[in-house]
């Protein structure tokens, strides 16, 4: 339901952060060798607007103005108008800079601008310069009630068996010396890590793990270093 007039449940609720398939991904600066990059989040214009249909219903519109070549979008809800400008994007020109406008308009209104605060993160990137995984977000930046991985302590929940055999120990130190040489030449990272172990064993601590399941992860690491070389 829109809410009739500015006070801070409408500020809070044009605040709040965008589910995570909402969230886009684009490279910012990066390494010499282009192997590496800086994840920046983003979210589109047409989710943006549809932020303030549902919160402002038809309470809000928006106009464009040219200041000293740049282009300044203004957003006005309720009869209070907020505005800030950008100049043109380098593809789509017009219509890129018109986008950008908008969407930096709605930041002064709160929408999305939480993603400023997200802390930097380098990403491993593909030979077109392109993110290979995006980043987990924070719990602070999902919807509240939305619980991501980083917030699962798959620890607490496991058992470690009584005993441990001589191949569990030898496939646990192979497993160990396996993800510390693709830890080594960034192919994985302990978040993706643990995520592995979950995914091809139900645990992310390997004492927890039987030796059937260990063995399993065990040759999808050997099969996924293959294939990195």
């Amino acid at each position: 339901m829109a809410i009739e007039q500015i006070t801070p449940q409408l500020l809070a609720a044009l605040a709040e952060p965008f589910s995570s398939d909402v969230i886009h991904w684009r490279v910012g600066s990066t390494t010499k060798d282009n192997k590496r990059g800086m994840a920046l989040a983003y979210v589109d214009a047409r989710d943006v607007m549809n932020r303030l249909d549902q919160v402002c219903g038809g309470a809000w519109q928006d106009h464009y103005q040219e200041v000293s070549g740049r282009v300044v979008c203004c957003i006005s809800i309720h009869n209070q108008t907020r505005s800030d400008g950008a100049g043109d994007t380098q593809v789509e020109a017009e219509k890129g800079g018109l986008s950008d406008a908008f969407k930096r308009a709605a930041v002064k209104w709160g929408v999305a601008r939480y993603l400023y605060s997200l802390p930097n993160t380098w990403v491993q990137l593909d030979g077109n310069r392109k993110i290979v995984a995006p980043p987990s977000l924070p719990p602070w930046a999902l919807p509240q009630g939305v619980v991501s991985e980083q917030e699962i302590d798959f620890a607490a929940t496991e058992t470690t068996t009584a005993e441990v055999s001589n191949t569990q120990h030898e496939l646990i130190n192979a497993i160990k010396d396996t993800e510390s040489v693709l830890i080594s030449h960034d192919h994985l990272d302990i978040p993706k890590r643990d995520v592995a172990r979950k995914k091809y064993m139900q645990v992310t601590e390997l004492l927890s793990a039987s030796e059937a399941q260990l063995a399993a992860y065990y040759d999808e690491l050997v099969r996924f270093m293959e294939a990195k070389k």
